[in-house]
């Protein structure tokens, strides 16, 4: 008994222990991004702790009640920004109503919608429940905020780098959405999305205001922020494309969809790379700025300053591909490790949250996509 007693401590002894921050030894992931594994397998500090390929149930459990998390706290997201759009429409309605009793609804509802008050109270929406969602998100995840600002190696060429990228990104998925509106001519691709033609001086302030301040880093705390940070737990890999496609789906319409859907792998790939958010609230903020430069100039009808705009958008598209080969070069998104497969997608899709979640966004894109009354 005391010579197997003592094999045994000799085995234990040489099994090495297990970094909690890269528990699946996966060499193509950013380690100092991950978060402590003992929160999933909390005897993984122990001597001799091995993971087994099969997770257990308290295991699968316990990566489940993240997905959880991230699912619930979109919902409730979703939900806060619908009612409380809803609401304020209807005392805006009410109020006009009131005023111009001649007007009929159609019209109201045209004015309501390109108006500064309701643009305003909009972006003021979104502004809070973007905050509060990723604050108390990050405290049920246990996400310290602090830790999506741990920025790493990250200088201006490499940001000129990455804002070109994302250029040549925004113009590829014009193309896309271009190519599939010709396929496909009764689809509505951009439902949804505000008329920027008809809207006035202050609208379009508000707009602007909203899109090229508030936007890029509100919905980049909560889309890159916390539900890339939590989704991310078992896999890296899993994490950029479940937000991304989340957060593209958040967009309601094919147009942005493709956008978001590209740029958001993009911009979680190099938040991971340099363990912090600076990078993709840059990216998001170029990106928002030139959309709103450009829709100015297309209202405006300058046609010196939008054909400057397209000679400028060519350009960076030339000059994104460049950009991309040297940066893929040398930058691979991370791959999955064969442990990590059986604990993401496999697990996710056993989360209720995050299927609601995916359901109800895809139902939300399909009813705009198909233009239902």
């Amino acid at each position: 008994m005391n010579e197997i007693y003592s094999d045994s401590a000799v085995k234990i002894q040489h099994v090495p222990p297990i970094n909690p921050l890269n528990p699946f030894n996966n060499p193509t992931e950013n380690e100092k991004y991950n978060s402590d594994y003992a929160d999933i397998v909390p005897q993984i500090s122990i001597p001799g702790c091995e993971i087994p390929f099969e997770p257990s149930k308290p295991e699968k459990k316990r990566i489940r009640r993240y997905f959880n998390i991230a699912g619930s706290w979109l919902l409730i997201h979703f939900a806060a920004i619908n009612i409380l759009a809803f609401l304020s429409f209807a005392i805006i309605k009410l109020a006009l109503s009131k005023n111009a009793s001649d007007a009929d609804l159609p019209s109201i509802y045209n004015y309501i919608s390109s108006s500064a008050i309701y643009l305003g109270m909009t972006g003021l929406i979104f502004l809070v429940c973007n905050l509060l969602t990723f604050f108390f998100g990050c405290k049920t995840a246990k996400i310290k905020i602090s830790s999506l600002f741990q920025t790493e190696s990250i200088r201006l060429p490499k940001m000129l780098q990455y804002i070109s990228i994302a250029f040549m990104l925004q113009y590829l998925s014009s193309l896309i959405a271009l190519a599939i509106q010709y396929l496909c001519p009764d689809l509505n691709l951009i439902s949804n999305a505000l008329d920027t033609q008809n809207m006035t001086s202050r609208a379009y302030i508000a707009f602007a205001v909203y899109s090229c301040i508030i936007a890029p880093i509100t919905e980049e705390l909560l889309y890159r922020g916390f539900v890339l940070k939590t989704c991310s737990r078992v896999s890296q890999r899993f994490g950029i494309f479940i937000s991304a496609v989340l957060f593209g789906l958040a967009h309601g319409n094919v147009t942005q969809f493709i956008l978001a859907f590209l740029i958001g792998v993009f911009m979680a790939h190099i938040d991971i790379k340099h363990n912090s958010l600076i990078p993709s609230i840059c990216v998001h903020f170029c990106v928002n700025t030139l959309s709103t430069v450009a829709g100015f100039f297309l209202n405006n009808d300058s046609k010196t300053a939008l054909f400057v705009l397209g000679i400028f958008e060519i350009g960076m598209f030339i000059t994104g591909i460049v950009m991309l080969i040297f940066f893929r070069r040398k930058n691979k998104l991370p791959f999955t490790m064969p442990h990590q497969k059986i604990r993401g997608g496999s697990v996710a899709v056993t989360s209720w949250a995050i299927i609601v979640c995916f359901v109800l966004f895809l139902l939300q894109f399909t009813v705009n996509l198909f233009n239902f009354s």
